[in-house]
Parts: structure tokens; sequence; C-alpha cells
């Protein structure tokens, strides 16, 4: 049986629209019986499945801090396991929001995303959180991500969003010196800004289908949780929230 070679894939998915290709593969393989067409109109198929970076990694980011947030504590002992989990996690969301802020690339979004994927499943307590529908392996060369919706594009919310994660991973490196308030109020101010980019009915790798909010919400929710030193570490990110 012939193929379709991956580049004669990537082609089409790089020069034509995903709903393009569909009408393209279905007219050549109708009524025509040869391996390739048939081929190319289960490709077709497939490209129902494809999705935007935004909402993809926008997901996978309030999926993370929503898990971390009903698992944080203030007060008490913390667990080495649970310290070296968050420490991990935290890790893997700045690079999902570091993806999320470069400019679109087919190839690196797609090769990010398979880490980002691959590290959650072998995680035990990750996977169980992440309700991803697709299963990766190592050798997987499928793009998931095929375009990016400049209209979802939040620079300032996803700024802020490494911000504070940076500041997250400083206070976690202190170690025992850690101030496990600082920590939480710093998930609970970041959990909300994700939110800019889900959408209802998209397609995406978890289908949360919910409804996403404005920046100017996000900024307001996020700032609810903030204490006074807070509000004026990131005064600057907060008082120019109408332009993001």
């Amino acid at each position: 049986m012939s193929r379709l070679r991956k580049h004669d894939v990537r082609g089409f998915a790089w020069e034509k629209t995903e709903d393009d290709i569909y009408k393209i593969t279905l007219s050549r393989a109708h009524g025509l019986g040869n391996p390739e067409n048939r081929a190319l109109t289960a490709y077709g198929r497939e490209l129902e499945k494809l999705m935007e970076k935004n909402s993809v990694l926008g997901e996978l980011l309030y999926i993370g801090l929503i898990f971390e947030k009903t698992r944080c504590k203030s007060a008490g002992l913390w667990k080495r396991s649970y310290f070296k989990s968050l420490n991990k996690h935290i890790d893997l969301l700045k690079k999902v929001a570091c993806c999320l802020q470069a400019p679109f690339s087919m190839e690196r979004d797609n090769e990010i995303l398979k880490e980002v994927c691959l590290e959650i499943q072998s995680d035990n307590k990750l996977k169980n959180y992440y309700p991803i529908k697709m299963n990766f392996a190592k050798n997987t060369c499928k793009y998931i991500i095929t375009n990016c919706d400049g209209s979802m594009d939040r620079p300032a919310i996803v700024k802020f969003i490494i911000c504070m994660l940076e500041d997250l991973s400083t206070e976690l490196k202190k170690g025992f010196h850690k101030n496990k308030e600082k920590i939480c109020k710093l998930i609970f101010s970041l959990h909300n800004l994700p939110r800019v980019y889900l959408k209802n009915n998209e397609n995406t790798l978890c289908m949360l289908n919910q409804e996403g909010i404005s920046s100017d919400l996000a900024f307001t929710y996020s700032k609810l949780s903030m204490d006074e030193e807070m509000k004026s570490r990131y005064e600057h990110f907060l008082i120019h929230k109408s332009i993001c």
C-alpha cells in the first residue's frame, strides 16, 4: 500500500487551512478507491481533531494551576514528596507559559507540547488530574497544534503569568526558609489568569469546554488574592490591564 509521506502531510497543513484540506481530501477520494486517496481521506478526518495553540496551552496552564490551588496549604508540615512534586510541576507550567508567549512555530510548539504531555503521563499524580484525551509516545511526530489565532493573544497576561511563576520558583528554592503563605497566595493569584484562553466548544487536549473571561476580569480576580506587598510588586501589570 502506498502511503502519504510525512512532508506531504506537513505541506498540506502548512499551506492550506484545516477546512480547505479536509474538502480537498474528500473531493480527491470521492468515488475513487486507490489506497493513497483513502489515506488522504483518513487524514482529512484527522484534521477535524487538530487544535489552536492558545486554547491548548492555556487550558493546560489552567488545569495545572487549579490542581495546585486544590492541594496548597499555607500552614502545617509540607511532605517532602509534595514539595518535590510542586517544584517539578511549576517548572513544567513555566515551560508551557514560555511556549505560549513565543511566536507561533508549528514544529517547535508541537515538540514542546509532546515533551510536556510525556512528562505529565510519566507522573502518577499529574496524569490522574490532566484529562488528556490523547496518548503521546516518544516517537510521536503528528502535529496537534496546527494554527494560532492572533485574536486570542494576551501578551500582558502571559507575561504576568511567567513573572509570578518565576517568583514562585524563587520562593520554592529557599528550602526551609520558604514562605508557605506567599507560595499559596501566588498560586491563588495565578489560577484564574489562564481562563482568558478558554473557549466553549473549542477542540483541545482536555476538552474542558469552558467559557473564558476577559483580561480585565482575570486581573481583577488575581488582585483579590494578593496582599499589599504583592499588589505593590505587580502594580505595573495591574495598572495596565485595560491595554492587554
